[in-house]
Formats: C-alpha cells, structure tokens, sequence
C-alpha cells in the first residue's frame, strides 16, 4: 500500500520503520534557485507546481509513488510486489523516466513561448531496499526519506557536466550510468 497513506491513516507510529525493495527515483530541478533570484514568488510558485505536476504524472502513471518534495527535487519509489518484481519495478521507473522528458519538453515549449527560463532537471534512477516510517517530536511528525538508497539516487541525478549520460536496466539494479553511445 501507498506509504503515504499507511502513514496518515495512523498504520505507522512514530518509531517503527517498513521497508520495502523498491526502485528509488530522485529529481532535481538544475539552477533553479539562481534562476528564480529575479522571479517574484508567485511566478516561482507556477514554476514548481508545473514541474511536480508533469513529474507527479508521469510517476502516477508508470505505477510509482511520490515519498517526497525536497525544495524543487521529487523523491519517489516503484515497490516491488506480488504483482511486479524488481526488473518491472526498474522498467516502470524509466518509462517514468522517458514520460517525465517529453512532459519537460511541452511544458518548455510553452514556458519558451512565454519568452521565461526554461526548465531542466536531472534524474536519478537506483535499486534497494527503501525504509519509511514518521519522526518528530509533539505535534509535527515528518517522514524521513530512506538514506541510503535516496543517497545513490541523488548521486545518479547529479553527473559529472558536460557528460552525455546513458541509462541501462539490469536484473536487480537501476541507473548503471556510462558514457553515451558505449556499449
């Protein structure tokens, strides 16, 4: 079931962890703070809520989960189940992946047709075990994003500049990243 509603419907206390096999998505908006320095608010507002909308969807619709909003990044996961094993999680993530380009893309033809910044983001694709559950002290429970894996998705969002990427599924991992056009 959707972490996220185990956690609000009370099925996770404070405390206790889940875990669960998953691949592990992480997206980053690039430069959008230095671009956003000479945006009012509300247009900085637009901007994210366009971009989660498309990275929401795509993700919704490949059969993924969203975990998180860190800033302008995306944290999300593709559980393994009975129903989908790790290398259909995998491919579920990078179809995501590819649906998530083409909506950047539309939403760029109209962000460029309003003469604004376009928007580029990097995605970061991994295979593990993902653990969840709520922390907080009071009133204000948060839930954390799973440190490990979370951490090789971050790294796979982040490659080095000017370095054409190319993304392969393998049984039981995601994001082996090597240069593009090498076999």
């Amino acid at each position: 079931e959707d972490p996220g509603k185990r956690v609000c419907a009370g099925m996770i206390h404070r405390g206790e962890v889940v875990s669960l096999d998953a691949a592990i998505w992480f997206s980053d908006l690039r430069n959008f703070t230095a671009s956003g320095e000479a945006l009012p608010a509300e247009k900085i507002i637009e901007r994210l809520n366009a971009y989660f909308e498309i990275i929401v969807g795509a993700i919704h619709d490949a059969g993924g989960e969203v975990l998180k909003y860190i800033g302008d990044a995306v944290l999300a996961i593709f559980p393994v189940s009975n129903e989908r094993g790790p290398v259909e999680a995998c491919v579920a993530a990078v179809a995501a992946l590819h649906d998530a380009e083409d909506r950047l893309a539309s939403l760029n033809e109209r962000v460029l047709a309003r003469s604004e910044p376009e928007l580029a983001h990097g995605v970061g694709l991994h295979f593990g075990t993902a653990s969840y559950g709520n922390i907080g002290g009071g009133e204000r429970l948060d839930q954390p994003a799973p440190p490990h894996p979370r951490q090789r998705a971050v790294e796979r969002s982040r490659p080095e500049p000017d370095t054409a990427q190319a993304l392969d599924v393998v049984h039981d991992r995601v994001a082996v990243l090597r240069p593009a056009g090498e076999a």
